[in-house]
């Protein structure tokens, strides 16, 4: 997707979300067992976003999470605390992204699914909910 259709798109999500407010729940993090499949669920803020040439998006939790309950799940990869990752070369980039930047731009509480991949430090995001 150019530039320009993901800045609409943004742009669209933001008008269409302005005025709603939001409600003020706390960050909650939590993993499953996910019947052999494990995987933790992030719900808040965006508070930040990265994104380098390479492709790789960062979203920035609220605060840490807690990387004994994802290694406890068998989600060993999730040594970096602070935020998730997607890679841009997955395919949803796009939609990934304007999603992110929505929920950031117009403080809105997203939820992740977030699985690891092997090697990683992060976690990474599967799916993704603008509450």
């Amino acid at each position: 997707m150019n530039p320009i259709r993901r800045f609409a798109l943004v742009v669209l999500a933001v008008a269409v979300l302005a005025g709603t407010g939001g409600d003020a729940r706390a960050m909650s993090f939590n993993c499953h067992a996910g019947s052999g499949n494990p995987y933790c669920v992030y719900g808040g803020k965006v508070t930040r976003l990265y994104i380098n040439e390479s492709g790789l998006i960062l979203m920035y939790f609220e605060g840490a999470v807690d990387a004994l309950l994802a290694t406890n799940h068998g989600l060993a990869c999730a040594q970096n605390q602070g935020a998730a990752k997607y890679q841009t070369t997955w395919g949803a980039a796009d939609f990934i992204y304007s999603t992110l930047m929505t929920a950031k731009t117009s403080n809105q509480d997203i939820s992740l699914q977030l699985r690891c991949a092997h090697g990683g430090t992060y976690l990474n995001i599967d799916r993704i909910w603008l509450e």
